[in-house]
């Protein structure tokens, strides 16, 4: 006797395969009727379900940025997911409406707007992962997330163990909501040593840093953070052009990147984020979300992994810099003199962080 198959259902009915797949999966994009229709066909064609796969679906934002963040996170994901046994598709905003027909069983996102998280939510009703993210747990939906504020923190108290007492964070002016959230971050560890002074240097993304290493004699800084990926190696030119050696003049800490930064000379200390575990936990997350056994939204938060190498070191002559100051964070903004300012910006002294009276 022939199998009954999910086409020969969808024949009988006059429905598309996609449908009745649909349908047998108990996806609420079916309708009531359609739904009973299709599994009381079913039983009388004496079609028996097999079992089958969980499909998983990974969201990507249409900006997606094929960067070391999010290429190392995105590899963790599928890897894992393959070894666990899922089925998986790819999606970008741009094509999300196109497979609705696909019924699947959960969800991941890697996108960094608000509102498409919020949209892949009600669009397909299937438990939902978010990375990155950091308020969508807040909008009822569950998220795994690095650490900045860990980072940050943990970058800061090395500097000072060291010594530095006048720490600078190379800050990007238009590069998304984690960097202002370092920015924030930046300004909790100073406070929390009043011995320190803290300074923000501005810049635009294809900024040549013509002006940073006059900075950094002017304001007596001794160590840098660097929060940026694909910097490194930039920076690292500009300070040898201005005879600032790393770690004897100035100590560099590093974002990311942590097979390029222990190739550079002398080596970066660096903080990645720990893309094994962020996968590992938003997959648990996601399998618990199946099995019911979670309801109230959540936020995972991850520990950055620090890989200590050699470009950070006491101040010259091993002296600990003064803290003229005391305690707050300078914002300097640094210009590219080859491209206009663009419109609306404040080009000096504009302060994000208010300073302590």
């Amino acid at each position: 006797m022939k199998k009954t198959s999910i086409r020969t259902i969808a024949s009988a009915l006059e429905l598309s395969a996609a449908t009745v797949s649909r349908a047998l999966s108990d996806s609420p994009l079916v309708a009531p009727e359609t739904r009973r229709k299709i599994l009381e066909s079913a039983r009388e064609l004496g079609y028996r379900r097999t079992q089958k796969r969980k499909r998983l679906m990974v969201a990507l934002s249409d900006r997606f940025y094929r960067g070391v963040y999010d290429l190392s996170l995105l590899e963790e994901i599928l890897q894992q997911c393959r070894s666990r046994d899922y089925e998986l598709l790819l999606a970008t905003e741009s094509n999300f409406h196109s497979l609705k027909e696909y019924a699947v069983d959960g969800l991941f996102s890697l996108c960094y707007n608000r509102k498409t998280n919020q949209q892949l939510a009600r669009s397909y009703r299937c438990p939902l992962v978010c990375f990155n993210n950091y308020e969508c747990h807040r909008e009822g939906i569950f998220s795994v997330n690095s650490d900045e504020a860990g980072a940050i923190a943990a970058a800061v108290e090395l500097f000072h163990a060291n010594g530095h007492r006048r720490i600078a964070l190379l800050a990007g002016v238009n590069i998304g909501y984690s960097n202002w959230k370092r920015r924030e971050q930046f300004q909790l560890a100073i406070d929390r040593r009043p011995e320190l002074t803290g300074f923000l240097y501005e810049f635009y993304v294809g900024t040549e840093f013509v002006e940073l290493t006059p900075r950094i004699r002017a304001d007596k800084v001794t160590a840098l953070l660097l929060p940026h990926e694909g910097f490194d190696l930039h920076l690292l030119r500009h300070l040898e052009k201005a005879a600032l050696h790393v770690p004897r003049d100035i100590s560099v800490i590093a974002w990311e990147n942590p097979q390029l930064s222990k190739h550079t000379l002398p080596p970066l200390t660096t903080f990645c984020q720990n893309y094994p575990r962020m996968a590992d936990e938003g997959i648990r997350l996601l399998e618990n979300l199946l099995q019911l056994s979670e309801r109230q939204p959540r936020n995972i938060l991850i520990p950055y992994l620090s890989l200590k190498r050699q470009s950070v070191a006491p101040p010259p002559d091993g002296k600990e810099t003064a803290s003229l100051a005391g305690n707050r964070v300078r914002s300097v903004s640094l210009r590219d003199r080859r491209k206009p300012q663009r419109r609306g910006v404040r080009e000096q002294n504009s302060s994000f962080f208010p300073s302590r009276a």
